[in-house]
């Protein structure tokens, strides 16, 4: 977890203002980080504090690393904001189209098991539902190392309830996944949201989570630091992958340098899927700001993207071309030589 700098210590300077997607959108200085931090510290409310989409944008440019998302977060804490009816709406938004999806992929009990392996597999609920196939490549690497994942049971990584801001259930699914995730093992995920909440947002709830942060890792970070791999893509015409906010940014992944260690450096956008928070999609947000990025898919057969929020908002926003899938899914993981 990085260190939080306070938002007072904002200088005013600007710089965040055209990377901050909701600025760039509604062209408001409260809708702004800048803004945001004059709101935050001094105690005032404001409709451009919940339009925070928590990418993190504006720490990446800031000369004194100012990160609104986390001093909001941590404020939000504080306050243990929480709703009773949440789970009824989580339910009615989210998941129920989650568990409407058919797996495409049976895990190999002999690769991935309940009970013991070299590692920990995080089995969000994109990899569930949304994105099983991306498993089989990862499955392939595994045999031919000859390792076994540990896959325990464990919850989703709440992100819904932090955006409706339900720190007590946040809590409990937190805690239930450090009790899964035991001991000192890595534990690998394919969600740069989930690996964000593990490494960034758990620590904000408890010190206890900072053991659980520091294991943590994005799947192709991992594997491209320990073992001998190079990639291929196949198959899927002109491919686009997407980088999600939350791959990007100190504490996290060491994405650009595994991009282009696999020479996928060239292939890359990096742009604001403009969120999968549900408070957004009720006021039609997601909708309108897709425009943003619409010039950024032209002539595309396949936007592949490592975020089940942005894998998400990304299906429910598109009619193909281009097809949606993860990273895992379009790219073949091989070994030198």
């Amino acid at each position: 977890m990085t260190q939080i700098r306070k938002p007072e210590d904002c200088v005013r300077c600007g710089k965040c203002l055209t990377h901050c997607p909701t600025y760039r959108f509604f062209l408001r200085e409260d809708f702004s980080p800048r803004g945001r931090n004059v709101l935050l510290s001094q105690g005032l409310a404001g409709e451009g504090l919940s339009y925070c989409l928590l990418c993190g944008r504006c720490e990446r440019v800031c000369p004194l690393k100012v990160s609104f998302p986390k001093g909001y977060l941590q404020s939000l804490v504080k306050e243990k904001g929480q709703n009773s009816f949440l789970p009824a709406l989580k339910d009615l938004l989210f998941w129920k189209d989650f568990t409407q999806k058919d797996e495409a992929f049976s895990p190999d009990e002999r690769v991935f098991s309940s009970k013991e392996g070299e590692f920990y597999l995080y089995l969000s609920c994109g990899l569930k539902h949304l994105y099983p196939k991306a498993l089989v490549n990862f499955s392939a690497l595994l045999k031919r190392e000859g390792l076994k994942v540990h896959v325990p049971q464990a919850n989703c990584c709440g992100i819904l309830y932090l955006s409706l801001k339900d720190f007590g259930r946040l809590k409990e699914f937190a805690q239930n996944n450090l009790l899964a995730f035991s001991g000192e093992k890595p534990i690998l995920t394919f969600c740069a949201t989930c690996l964000w909440m593990f490494r960034e947002v758990y620590p904000l709830l408890s010190n206890d989570f900072r053991s659980l942060a520091e294991r943590t890792y994005f799947v192709l970070d991992f594997l491209v630091s320990h073992f001998k791999i190079n990639v291929e893509i196949e198959g899927f015409g002109k491919v686009l992958f997407h980088k999600p906010c939350h791959l990007v940014g100190e504490g996290l992944a060491n994405i650009d340098l595994t991009l282009s260690n696999l020479g996928l450096n060239n292939k890359i956008k990096d742009f604001c899927c403009g969120s999968g928070k549900v408070d957004l999609r009720l006021k039609g947000f997601q909708r309108e700001y897709r425009r943003a990025w619409l010039r950024e898919l032209s002539s595309i057969d396949v936007l592949a993207t490592a975020c089940t929020g942005c894998f998400y908002n990304f299906s429910t926003l598109l009619k193909a071309p281009p097809l949606v899938k993860h990273w895992l899914e379009v790219i073949k993981l091989k070994q030198h030589g």
